[in-house]
């Protein structure tokens, strides 16, 4: 279906630029009209209008699909020494057409006063003020029309994004939570059953843990961002309480080695793997079941690994058996951390492994 949709867009595209390029001819045939005192229905005008535009579209896609990139990247040196490229070609192709349009149309007087007034006699000529000057009057103002675009449609994607998140974020809670109750009452209920429970070590422990995760839903994970500690606390009160309730059958083993108190994530951003591990992992496996879990901050990346085992009986590749949670942390991390972040998925007839690398 992606692949349609794809191959359904790319002719609109290719024909909105076409469009795009044939009004830019005609606005330069109007802008340079008085500037060159030129009649637009000579035919020396329309070539050479055509040049500069093949210049200028150059500049746009070399701009919009090259220098942005390394801006977003902070590669100023290289972005400066592509700039600097630009302005030579741009230049150089701009000025020096203007020798070939004699050659083709000699009795042009306009365009043997522009050489004699712009004409470069060597190369340091490109850097002199009149060139410079020409430059950056019929070549590159364009190319900030080309910025502004650029940026505009970033911010409108980043303005969606953000509306993505907030919307996905409320559904987390929902989805979590699936109560509408009064948090005081809830938890006066939970302190209530707490204390019945006592003289039942595991009772106690699955109400107290199940508190603790209810009050971080609750109060902690509306935030963008908490401390992955605090992440870390809460991952810790779900792997107990699914050891307390798999008890002797389930082999269960995690580390979470971070040194740095001050990382942060946005919450909730793990636990799906980990839930998955149990629900599609151990809760269908009928004998011995293991998971093991691993975060460690590698090279100025963050490392999670869940290994889970599974029933035979499950083929590989069976994605509707993963749920919507995987796939909603997929897109969570594609906005949040775009280039930034690497999920792999490793399945076997009897094993789950799932890698998540983001660079903090």
């Amino acid at each position: 279906m992606a692949y349609l949709i794809q191959n359904y867009k790319f002719p609109i595209r290719v024909l909105q630029h076409i469009i795009m390029w044939l009004s830019m001819f005609c606005l330069l045939l109007l802008l340079l009209r008085l500037p060159l005192n030129a009649n637009v229905l000579d035919p020396s005008f329309s070539i050479y209008v055509g040049i500069l535009l093949l210049v200028v579209a150059i500049n746009h896609y070399i701009i919009a699909y090259g220098l942005v990139k390394l801006v977003n990247k902070r590669k100023w040196l290289l972005m400066t020494i592509c700039l600097i490229g630009l302005y030579i070609f741009s230049a150089y192709v701009s000025i020096q057409s203007f020798s070939v349009l004699i050659s083709i149309f000699p009795y042009n007087k306009i365009y043997h006063s522009l050489l004699i007034r712009y004409g470069m006699k060597d190369f340091l000529d490109i850097f002199s003020l009149t060139t410079f000057t020409w430059v950056m009057s019929f070549v590159f103002p364009f190319s900030v029309f080309t910025l502004f675009i650029k940026f505009y449609k970033k911010s409108q994607e980043t303005a969606n994004k953000n509306l993505y998140l907030q919307k996905m974020n409320a559904n987390l809670e929902l989805n979590f939570l699936r109560s509408q109750i009064n948090p005081h009452f809830f938890f006066n209920t939970l302190n209530s059953l707490y204390a019945l429970t006592l003289d039942n070590d595991r009772a106690a422990k699955i109400i107290l843990g199940f508190s603790d995760m209810m009050r971080f839903s609750l109060y902690e994970a509306k935030a963008d961002f908490i401390l992955l500690r605090r992440e870390i606390e809460f991952l810790v009160d779900y792997i107990k309480l699914e050891k307390i309730r798999h008890d002797s059958r389930l082999h269960i083993e995690y580390s979470f080695k971070v040194d740095d108190d001050t990382l942060s994530l946005p919450p909730l951003l793990l636990i799906n793997f980990i839930e998955n591990a149990f629900k599609h992992g151990v809760n269908t496996t009928i004998g011995q079941a293991y998971v093991f879990i691993n975060l460690s901050c590698q090279k100025g990346s963050l490392v999670f690994n869940v290994k889970n085992s599974k029933p035979p009986s499950l083929k590989p590749g069976n994605k509707s058996e993963l749920g919507i949670g995987i796939g909603n942390t997929r897109r969570r991390l594609n906005i949040l951390y775009p280039n930034r972040h690497e999920l792999v998925i490793e399945e076997t007839i009897d094993t789950f492994n799932i890698i998540l690398k983001i660079k903090i």
